[in-house]
């Protein structure tokens, strides 16, 4: 029952999580009001399917729909009591490597700008990656080499991973990075 308890606490703070970003996605006009019913030319858009803010506008209703379903999945009523005290209570169990990359990637959108896209996202792809390889490998802090190692290859995959993204998309899609 412990499991189901957590997997429900999951799914409670998912759910606020993306409730508040639906409220967001619907609070911000992405229209612009009455100059996205022209298009680039001067004419008057007739279809409100056409506007550039309506496929953004029919995801953030969806999302807010589902995310009040998940919440509501996730709260137990309270004719539905178990046989744990336990699976009252909320609790969430966070691994190292999510937080990290949580962390990893508020850092990322703060200096991004800044950086420029080069730098950064070979340091986002490294810290991920060797968070990821730290985890999975059980390293801890004793074994100095290994973990040397381990933030090498890292350094070297999220490089490579960065120059093919950037090869591809400005070859094959004309993408200009910043």
């Amino acid at each position: 029952m412990k499991h189901r308890c957590v997997r429900q606490g999951a799914d409670f703070i998912m759910g606020l999580i993306l409730l508040i970003l639906a409220i967001v996605l619907i609070s911000v006009d992405v229209t612009n009001g009455a100059e996205a019913m022209l298009n680039k030319v001067g004419h008057f858009v007739s279809a409100p399917i056409a506007l550039p803010g309506i496929y953004v506008n029919l995801a953030a209703w969806l999302l807010l729909f589902l995310s009040v379903a998940l919440i509501l999945r996730s709260v137990r009523l309270p004719h539905q009591k178990s046989a744990d005290n336990d699976a009252e209570r909320i609790t969430i169990h966070l691994n190292s490597a999510a937080v990290t990359t949580m962390i990893a990637l508020v850092v990322y959108v703060i200096v991004m700008p800044k950086v420029g896209f080069y730098l950064s996202t070979t340091a986002l792809c490294a810290v991920i990656s060797f968070s990821f390889s730290v985890k999975e490998k059980h390293l801890d802090g004793k074994d100095k080499k290994q973990l040397v190692k381990s933030a090498m290859l890292s350094l070297v995959f999220a490089a490579c991973a960065v120059a093919v993204l950037q090869f591809v998309f400005t070859t094959f899609f004309n993408v200009i990075f910043p």
